[in-house]
């Protein structure tokens, strides 16, 4: 057999290949933590801190998200007072929140301004609709469309 199918025979284990002691390694035979990454040059890019700590304090736009989606789904829906109340006023709430931590402003601006449109869309429509039906209008026109389905 060559010496490669042979390496265990005589009973021992084969030596590992020595390695320089320039303060690299521990006992244990492990290298040790590399910490020159703090005392580094600030201007190159630290590759040896990891990647999810590079990036630690970004600032959140969670409020300006959630106060433009809710203002958007209370401008869509400004016709139904059980959904698009709720939704602009947590909107608005979010929106000044998000405008109060100083990142985000777009979308927070985005949310109190879709959802201030659908308040104002929700509060015309109920004003309309109630002027309709005090005024004998609504029973008016409803009795047009009940004949014309009758002929």
């Amino acid at each position: 057999m060559n010496d490669e199918n042979n390496m265990f025979e005589n009973g021992s284990w084969p030596e590992k290949d020595p390695q320089p002691d320039n303060g690299q390694w521990q006992q244990g035979g492990g290298p040790q933590p590399d910490h020159n990454w703090q005392q580094g040059n600030y201007n190159q890019p630290n590759f040896n801190q990891p990647p999810y700590q590079q990036n630690y304090n970004q600032p959140g736009y969670g409020f300006g998200i959630a106060s433009m989606v809710c203002g958007i789904l209370a401008l869509i829906t400004c016709c139904l007072w059980c959904t698009c109340v709720p939704l602009a006023v947590v909107s608005i709430v979010l929106g000044v929140l998000q405008i109060q931590k100083g990142t985000g402003k777009g979308m927070a601006i985005a949310g109190i301004v879709c959802s201030s449109v659908g308040l104002i869309l929700f509060i015309a429509l109920t004003v309309y609709g109630n002027y309709l039906q005090s005024s004998g209008i609504y029973n008016e026109i409803m009795r047009e469309l009940q004949m014309e389905m009758m002929q």
